[in-house]
């Protein structure tokens, strides 16, 4: 499960020769409400990284956006976080529905319409399986067991099966487009599936006009973070507020003599979930003056974390709010992200998961 977010992207992003400047046309940007609810809200034309490019008003159910036309980049409009539309900037009308999130108009948004739809059949599967996976998990009858094994099913169709589908469609995106705006597009859901070899393969290769785009920075920055954080590299510590006035640091456990295994989940991802027998295993198998254990919740609410922690019966050691600060840290990407650090609080292994973790830890601690 995965998630990106990144940082502030400067209003100069809008004025990146990918398609070639035009003053003498406009970007027109419509859409038709169903009722007059939102009259009189301000609505914002907004960069891909939420940076506020342009305002209108809603009026008799409807919205504009029209000024001189620069040059294409990856802009969204949104009504509320259910009605947002993704789109670029282009030199003609184009239409917003918010029914659907989609708009029309513009060569360059035909071609990721086209491409979206490619994905949108495998997302599509991807929720018929969730759905059937929940339905599953609701029957009371079965025991925890058989429940962690359904969930760990689905967690391994997702990550070899949809999400390498997902991943190849995008790569084949980029290439398609590595000389306009389409690229950062695809970038962005790619910056979540790539590893950075493959990012920064993928960077490299990109045509001059958009290679200076400020998503291209920010991705060769977080690259380099993930390198301070590589195997064999000593941990990088933080501190986090716990939400009862306490706070506890990765410090107070990792680099203090044990092997620390440290599992940074959240209490909505099936694939983190499925990973807590694997750790409740070797926590009861390993645990005393060679070893601990530590999960570390990111993403998530206080109150879930603390559910969760009981409902799983993870007894082990826990730091809970961590919110973006551990992932920033470590340039994770997507959770669960199992990294085992030495004694000396040097990262030996990152990307821990399944059999491979008990494997692992029965070679160090023999």
């Amino acid at each position: 499960m995965k998630k990106f977010t990144l940082s502030v992207l400067s209003v100069s992003g809008l004025l990146l020769a990918s398609c070639g400047g035009n003053a003498e046309k406009n970007y027109i940007i419509t859409a038709q409400l169903p009722d007059s609810s939102m009259d009189s809200t301000t609505v914002y034309l907004q960069n891909i990284l939420g940076e506020k490019l342009d305002s209108t008003m809603i009026l008799n159910n409807q919205l504009k956006f029209e000024h001189p036309f620069t040059s294409s980049d990856m802009v969204m409009v949104a009504l509320n976080r259910q009605q947002a539309a993704r789109f670029v900037l282009e030199p003609t009308e184009i239409i917003i529905d918010f029914s659907t999130n989609t708009v029309t108009g513009g060569e360059l948004n035909k071609v990721r319409a086209d491409h979206n739809l490619k994905k949108e059949a495998i997302i599509t599967q991807i929720q018929a399986a969730y759905q059937d996976l929940t339905a599953k998990l609701s029957d009371e009858k079965l025991d925890d067991a058989a429940k962690q094994e359904l969930q760990k099913e689905f967690s391994t169709k997702l990550e070899t099966e949809y999400q390498p589908q997902l991943k190849e469609l995008d790569i084949v995106y980029f290439n398609a487009n590595k000389n306009n705006i389409l690229a950062i597009d695809a970038l962005t859901a790619l910056s979540n599936a790539a590893s950075e070899t493959e990012l920064e393969g993928l960077l490299s290769g990109l045509d001059a006009t958009v290679a200076t785009h400020p998503l291209v920075k920010q991705l060769q920055d977080q690259i380099n973070v993930t390198k301070k954080t590589a195997e064999g590299e000593m941990f990088t510590d933080f501190t986090i507020d716990q939400g009862d006035g306490t706070s506890v640091s990765l410090s107070d456990y990792v680099g203090k003599g044990k092997y620390v295994l440290v599992d940074f989940w959240a209490s909505w991802c099936p694939p983190c979930r499925a990973e807590i027998p694997n750790l409740a295993e070797v926590y009861k198998k390993y645990k005393g003056d060679k070893f601990e254990l530590l999960s570390v919740a990111v993403w998530d609410k206080i109150d879930d974390s603390k559910k969760a922690i009981e409902e799983l019966k993870m007894t082990w050691p826990q730091i809970i709010n961590g919110q973006k600060i551990p992932t920033d840290l470590y340039g994770i990407k997507g959770i669960p992200q199992i990294i085992l650090f030495g004694p000396d609080g040097k990262i030996i292994k990152r990307n821990l998961r399944g059999e491979e973790i008990g494997k692992t830890l029965a070679e160090l601690l023999k």
